[in-house]
Formats: C-alpha cells, sequence, structure tokens
C-alpha cells in the first residue's frame, strides 16, 4: 500500500471513509470511574478526528451500567 492508496477514499457498504487512517481502540484514562465517556474523551477523540482519521474506534467506554475491567472502575 502506498501513501497515495492510503489516502483514498474507501467505500464499505453505503458508507464512504475520506481515507483509510483508522484509530484503534486504547485506554486514554479519560473516561470516567463507572465507564462513561466524559469531556476531556470527546475532547481527545475530536482532536484525532482533526488530525486526519476517518475512522475512531473508542476504547474503555461503557454505554450501559456494568463491571468494567478498568482499574479506576473497580475502586468504588
Amino acid at each position: 500500500m502506498t501513501l497515495q492508496t492510503l489516502l483514498e477514499p474507501l467505500e464499505i457498504n453505503h458508507m464512504t471513509l475520506k481515507n483509510r487512517i483508522m484509530f484503534p481502540p486504547m485506554t486514554t484514562g479519560y473516561e470516567a470511574r463507572d465507564g462513561s465517556i466524559t469531556e476531556q474523551s470527546i475532547n481527545f477523540y475530536k482532536r484525532v478526528a482533526e488530525g486526519g482519521a476517518s475512522y475512531i474506534v473508542l476504547g474503555d467506554v461503557t454505554p450501559v451500567h456494568t463491571i468494567s475491567p478498568h482499574a479506576q472502575a473497580r475502586q468504588r
């Protein structure tokens, strides 16, 4: 894959990504103790998107109340 290919749009079903740059899920430490996303998390992912990644996978957030593997969530 060349740099030119990396920057070309990619169509998946009915979705078109502006390039082929993917930001993988990772632990940022910005999530709340209960696993929910925080303003700091939102700002972090906004910066990643502004930097050019067209596909971002969130890491360490929980949409529902559950037992989280995150160390901070276990400290209750």
